[in-house]
């Protein structure tokens, strides 16, 4: 047993300097294909940070002017509260967005570290108790011409983007994936095919002498 384990060892790496290209290859093809579809299963995960601000119903989010004054803020959240078609306001200050920054980056350490809380706008985010789309755009129109407003920013339109460029992202990440693992399973294919034409006169002794085909294939 322990000869037939040295000459399958032996077999191995004889095969493998052979084919070092074709087998360098087919490696590189198959990690790559994996790492495409690695990268398309972590999409997901980005679209999940890129709406989780939106979650609780919130349909737009008001955000203010970086120097905007404690007056205009404070007359900005009292607009919406009195609002009949609002049902309720949730104001988050800089520091608040900060933290919220550094969850949805947390990948990416060097960009954190280059923000401060100071430069973040401070927001209002919004959810109506009219659930009308065309009510809810009515209403945050009204706020983009305010003074001290920098934008209103709407779920729909933020979601749609984020969906559909993700959708043909991963469209195209996992077509090439599927390409590289054709391609793969080619090389490996035409790997084998290759070593046994350079091994077709051995096999034919092989055979001769009486060799199984389990055997011939170790």
């Amino acid at each position: 047993m322990a000869l037939r384990v040295d000459y399958v060892l032996h077999e191995t790496v004889a095969n493998l300097r052979r084919n070092f290209s074709l087998t360098v290859a087919s490696l590189l093809t198959v990690a790559v294909s994996l790492a495409l579809v690695g990268a398309a299963l972590l999409l997901r995960q980005g679209v999940d940070n890129a709406t989780t601000r939106w979650q609780g119903g919130i349909e737009f989010i008001v955000f203010l002017q970086p120097d905007v004054t404690q007056e205009q803020a404070e007359a900005v959240g009292r607009e919406l509260e009195e609002n009949p078609d609002v049902s309720s306001v949730n104001f988050v200050d800089k520091d608040q967005a900060y933290e919220e920054f550094k969850v949805l980056f947390r990948n990416s350490p060097e960009l954190v570290d280059s923000v401060t809380p100071d430069i973040l706008p401070a927001s209002y985010r919004v959810v109506p108790s009219n659930t009308d789309p065309n009510v809810i755009e009515a209403i945050g129109r009204q706020f983009e011409a305010k003074a001290g407003v920098m934008s209103v920013v709407f779920a729909k339109d933020t979601v749609e983007s984020v969906m559909k460029v993700t959708r043909l992202l991963q469209i195209g990440i996992l077509g090439a994936a599927v390409v590289l693992l054709v391609a793969a399973g080619l090389l490996i294919l035409n790997t084998i095919r290759t070593a046994m034409f350079a091994r077709r006169r051995e096999i034919e002794v092989m055979k001769l002498v009486g060799a199984t085909n389990w055997f011939i294939r170790v």
